[in-house]
């Protein structure tokens, strides 16, 4: 690299550090502030933060693998959530931010109570504090060591550490704040550059003219929105779909929106302001972003041999295309997308840990003043133990993709628990110990994952449903006070004050099946657009404004 490469990165790493100076008082005021922005964010904001966390460093490779894989097709692994994330929009993000706890573990005590509540919310805290989170920031420091030294030939064994010093310096100095703010500037940065290897790729295939040829010409077009049937029983197209649109959006581990997520809807001026915030991060999560790493990942079934090293192709294309002078500009969105994601774990990770147990269970009267100065240390040593997980990178893939797996068992209860009396902390506890269980079983004897996901919901859902009916329903007065609180969908009748009334149905409804069909209309009328069905297209943009005119109605709702 040239010195301009490295003012470059120079520039970039200086600005986020400035931000968390610049911030770092609001953070000390207090663990309102610290974790959640003293519930000032605005919509465009937090929602912003949201997309910025959904993909780190690696996500583009990842995208291009399973594409060359696949096809379009391919990529309805990860595009199924988009109906889960639709569905929190309407009808879990205003009852977040009306609960107004801190965290996501803490609704737990609000909701359930007892001893069962307290079980579950430090277990919750200190496996997904400790255990998940720092894994989840150990893979994200692997990919971008291999980024870096494979792809640029750069030395990993300074930028990385300088950029993990930034990140800890300005999330654990300013707090959420700090976070939200470089999410802004992270996700800006890292999506310039996702359009500036689109456009070079397709100078370098010949235009979408030439792509949509090149494509053509290739066995199995890579072109098509279906995913590709196999031999298996899981595998044919009915059963893809049905699994799809039926079942993985709710048996999912963030069903409920995930933690990260849910401390952004937490963090917003008002419930309002929490739909439109999960609104635009649906929109643009799962619709806005994705074409320039599609666009890539297409072409480099036509840019690089069929046999190529498949989560590097992305890397290898950007090389191969992207003129001189730009080596440094790429490093940085690579860095911006690193930093986005360590930055939100850390915060996301502490707040577990502090709000929910060492808070609640070893210092339960501990100042604000104090928590804040534990949060910062707390962080740094889960930064440290990250350190050290880095280095075990089989183990910590393998490891980590088997615990998204059990979250199949636990995702309908997360959900059930907004909607029903009836579920308790014994509900929540069994499903996830047998969640655990089956998933381990199912993994042990080779079953692949669609099939595991089906045993897992097939056994751990009726257990928890069992077990719900065995143990005491949770205490009368205690449900009065979080339907008061609120104000739920669902069965709850009996336990709402009479002057209390819940949101109505049947907006939310319309607005979730809106959102979710805006979505995906404007997935595939922009790929249509791009490679030559135009009316199609068109007509598919239309549609989707449409449904997302009612969708934007059905959220601004009073």
């Amino acid at each position: 690299m040239g010195g301009l490469d490295y003012t470059i990165i120079g520039v970039y790493l200086a600005a986020m550090a400035a931000v968390g100076f610049v911030l770092q008082r609001r953070a000390a005021r207090g663990m309102q502030d610290y974790f959640l922005s003293g519930k000032g964010l605005p919509w465009w904001l937090a929602g912003t933060s949201m997309a910025a966390t959904g993909f780190s460093a690696d996500t583009p490779l990842y995208i291009t693998d399973i594409t060359r894989q696949g096809g379009l097709g391919a990529n309805w692994e990860w595009w199924c959530y988009a109906i889960g994330s639709a569905f929190s929009v309407y009808f879990l993000a205003r009852l977040w931010r009306r609960a107004g706890v801190l965290t996501d573990v803490e609704l737990s005590e609000l909701r359930y109570g007892g001893f069962g509540a307290r079980l579950l919310r430090g277990f919750r805290a200190l496996t997904f504090s400790v255990f998940v989170n720092c894994l989840a920031m150990a893979l994200v420091v692997k990919a971008i060591v291999s980024i870096l030294s494979d792809a640029f030939g750069v030395d990993p064994t300074w930028l990385v550490p300088i950029s993990l010093v930034v990140t800890a310096a300005y999330s654990l100095m300013s707090g959420f704040w700090g976070v939200v703010v470089t999410d802004f500037i992270q996700f800006l940065l890292a999506m310039a550059g996702a359009i500036a290897l689109a456009v070079a790729t397709l100078g370098a295939v010949g235009g979408l003219d030439g792509l949509s040829d090149k494509l053509a010409a290739l066995p199995q077009s890579p072109l098509n929105f279906l995913p590709r049937a196999g031999d298996g029983v899981w595998e044919s197209l009915p059963a893809m779909v049905a699994l799809i649109f039926g079942v993985q959006w709710w048996a999912f581990i963030n069903s409920d929106g995930g933690g990260k997520v849910i401390q952004r809807q937490l963090a917003c001026r008002d419930e309002r302001e929490a739909a439109r915030a999960t609104l635009w991060f649906t929109a643009t999560h799962y619709a806005l972003r994705v074409w320039p790493w599609l666009i890539v990942a297409l072409a480099s079934l036509v840019l690089l041999p069929a046999d190529a090293d498949g989560p590097r192709a992305y890397v290898t294309v950007m090389l191969q295309v992207m003129p001189d002078g730009w080596r440094g500009f790429m490093i940085a969105t690579f860095l911006a997308a690193f930093m986005s994601t360590i930055d939100t774990q850390l915060n996301w990770g502490t707040s577990y840990f502090v709000n929910d147990f060492y808070a609640r269970f070893i210092r339960p009267r501990s100042s604000d003043r104090h928590l804040v100065r534990v949060s910062q240390l707390v962080g740094l040593a889960f930064l440290g133990l990250t350190a050290l997980l880095a280095f075990t990178a089989e183990s910590v893939t393998s490891i980590f993709r088997f615990i998204l797996s059990m979250g199949a068992g636990v995702g309908p209860i997360y959900i059930l628990r907004w909607f029903w009396w009836r579920v308790n902390a014994w509900t929540e506890i069994t499903a996830m110990t047998s969640s655990m269980v089956v998933a381990t079983l199912c993994r042990l004897s080779g079953l692949d994952l669609r099939a595991s996901l089906v045993v897992t919901l097939g056994i751990s859902l009726p257990l928890a449903l069992a077990v719900t009916y065995l143990t005491p329903p949770v205490d009368t007065e205690r449900l009065r006070a979080f339907v008061a609180r609120t104000r739920p969908f669902g069965l709850w009748a009996k336990f709402r004050a009479p002057d209390s009334r819940p949101d109505p149905v049947g907006p939310a409804l319309v607005g979730w099946l809106a959102c979710a069909a805006s979505v995906f209309l404007m997935l595939f009328g922009v790929g249509w657009l791009l490679f030559g069905q135009a009316w199609l297209g068109g007509l598919a943009l239309a549609a989707a404004i449409v449904c997302g005119w009612i969708a934007l109605r059905a959220a601004e709702r009073a």
